[in-house]
């Protein structure tokens, strides 16, 4: 039950449970929960620094991926979330992965409504968010400067063809437009 508690206690963003249940047992970061996903994952999908900054230190591994492919650095970078992401980074996350669909953190996706701030048990479903684009669609322009410093290849294409340029361009998103034709 400890496993399913560490995942619970890190999508909720429960910075002391999290702690009590590591000491209980250290090698839980990296047990899976729901869709396979780790605590660190879900710390990441939610914004829960703390709880993430703990994991990482707990020895969490910050490139690990959900069974489609997601990494904690694809949902912070979607969700714009600059300062996970940089923490991720420094941890070990690799700025080029890509899930099954081909999306890097880079062009994460993003359209017309995110689903951050929700539940990840009502988040959409993994073919639900294909409609959607990435973090250079998102407008995110911190965090695609700061995925860009880390080498993030700004023309990488995902499955169907698409690049953070296009996806950027499509949403009108100006600031990253200008950003990644820099990088061009």
């Amino acid at each position: 039950m400890l496993p399913l508690a560490l995942w619970t206690a890190s999508s909720c963003g429960k910075t002391e449970k999290v702690r009590q249940l590591l000491a209980q047992d250290p090698d839980l970061e990296e047990t899976g929960g729901a869709r396979e996903s780790t605590p660190l994952y879900e710390a990441a999908l939610e914004g829960h620094f703390q709880v993430l900054r703990l994991l990482l230190s707990a020895g969490a591994d910050a490139a690990c991926t959900t069974n489609n492919g997601w990494t904690p650095l694809h949902v912070a970078a979607y969700q714009g979330r600059e300062q996970a992401a940089l923490l991720l980074l420094q941890h070990g996350a690799e700025v080029s992965a890509a899930h099954d669909d081909g999306g890097t953190p880079m062009r994460l996706r993003a359209g017309t409504r995110l689903w951050c701030g929700c539940s990840s048990r009502t988040a959409p479903t993994f073919r639900q968010r294909r409609r959607h684009s990435h973090a250079a669609a998102g407008g995110h322009e911190a965090v695609v400067r700061l995925l860009i410093a880390h080498g993030a290849d700004v023309s990488a294409e995902n499955n169907d063809g698409g690049t953070p340029l296009n996806l950027a361009q499509g949403r009108g998103h100006q600031g990253v437009v200008r950003l990644l034709l820099l990088e061009a």
